[in-house]
C-alpha cells in the first residue's frame, strides 16, 4: 500500500491529479495482490490525488503489440479472471485494456462493460471493423492512442479510426514529446475534440 501511495503522490507533485494505478501482466497472485493494494490505498485517505481505481493494462493483450508487457503472462480475454481480480479488490478495477481481436475478445468487452468496468482497446492489432464491433459492444476508451496499435492509414483506419467514429469513446494521449509528435497531438485534438481527450503519463 505504501508503494502505491508513494507513486501516486510522486505523480501528484508533477501535475497528475487523477490517478488510475496500472497493473501489468504477471502471475495471477501478483496481479491480485496489486489490485488489493490499490483498493486499500484508495480507501486509506492518505493520498492527496484522486485515485479512481485500478487499471489492468495486462494480461488481455496481443503478442504483436505487447510493448513492455511480459509475454509469458499474456492471456486471452477471460471475463472470469477479470471478475476474480475485481472481486478480490472489492470492485476497485475501473479500467481494463483488451486486444479485442483475440479469442473471446468481443464477449469479454460486452460482459466487462455490463459489470461497470470501462473497457479500453489497446496493445492490439484489431482492424477498423473489429474495433468498431468492440465499441458497439461497450468499449468506450482507447489506451495511449497511436502507441501499441496499427497506425492510421487512409485505407485501413484501424483502432484510431474506429475510436473516432464511436462518439462515446475517449482517447488517451501520452503528451511527453517522445511518444507522439506535437503536430499529431494538435491534429488529434482537432479530430476528436478536447472533451474526448484524456492526457496520461507513461508510468
Amino acid at each position: 500500500v505504501s508503494d502505491v501511495l508513494e507513486g501516486c503522490n510522486y505523480h501528484l507533485a508533477r501535475g497528475t491529479t487523477t490517478i488510475v494505478p496500472t497493473v501489468s501482466a504477471g502471475p495471477f497472485e501478483n496481479m491480485k495482490n496489486a489490485v488489493i493494494n490499490i483498493d486499500l490505498a484508495k480507501k486509506s485517505g492518505k493520498c492527496k490525488a484522486n485515485i479512481l481505481g485500478a487499471h489492468l493494462e495486462g494480461p488481455f493483450l496481443c503478442m504483436a503489440k505487447k510493448g513492455a508487457q511480459n509475454p509469458a503472462f499474456l492471456h486471452n480475454p477471460d471475463i472470469d479472471m477479470l471478475r476474480r481480480l475485481n472481486d478480490a479488490a472489492e470492485g476497485c478495477v475501473k479500467l481494463v485494456t483488451v486486444a479485442c481481436e483475440e479469442p473471446n475478445g468481443i464477449e469479454f468487452v460486452r460482459e466487462a462493460s455490463k459489470d461497470g468496468i470501462t473497457v479500453s482497446l489497446g496493445h492490439t492489432i484489431a482492424d477498423y471493423d473489429k474495433a468498431s464491433e468492440a465499441y458497439a459492444a461497450g468499449a468506450s476508451h482507447a489506451t495511449h492512442l497511436y502507441n501499441g496499435m496499427p497506425p492510421l492509414h487512409h485505407r485501413d483506419p484501424g483502432v484510431i479510426g474506429a475510436a473516432f467514429d464511436a462518439p462515446h469513446a475517449k482517447a488517451e494521449l501520452i503528451c511527453d514529446g517522445i511518444h507522439i509528435h506535437a503536430g499529431v497531438v494538435r491534429a488529434t485534438f482537432k479530430m476528436f475534440g478536447a472533451e474526448r481527450m484524456v492526457l496520461i503519463s507513461d508510468s
